[in-house]
């Protein structure tokens, strides 16, 4: 945990992402990050692989969700933030787009 925190403090500029067939649990989790980073005054980006389920509109900001394309180049970041999953394979191809432009990934 202090890992992350010393982490987060470092950081300017964020990325948060969750699963692919993304569940409340990991947009939860992003959108009560994203504010939290928000009050820190920390540049904070929210990416997903596909758009989230249309029964979760009432739990997220959508307007917030960016959705990844290999056609569109991905920003470098300090520090990225994958919730929900241990697994790079659900997080794919938003992830080997990530590795090269993120100095650190939690």
């Amino acid at each position: 945990m202090k890992q992350v925190v010393n982490s987060i403090k470092k950081a300017n500029k964020i990325l948060l992402t969750t699963h692919k067939d993304s569940d409340g649990d990991g947009l939860g989790a992003e959108m009560a990050m994203f504010y939290a980073l928000k009050k820190l005054n920390k540049e904070v980006f929210i990416y997903h692989v596909d758009a989230p389920p249309k029964k979760y509109e009432a739990l997220i900001d959508k307007d917030l969700i960016n959705i990844f394309s290999k056609q569109k180049p991905l920003s470098t970041f300090d520090l990225a933030l994958v919730f929900d999953t241990n697994d790079e394979r659900l997080v794919e191809p938003l992830f080997s787009a990530m590795v090269p432009n993120i100095s650190e990934t939690i």
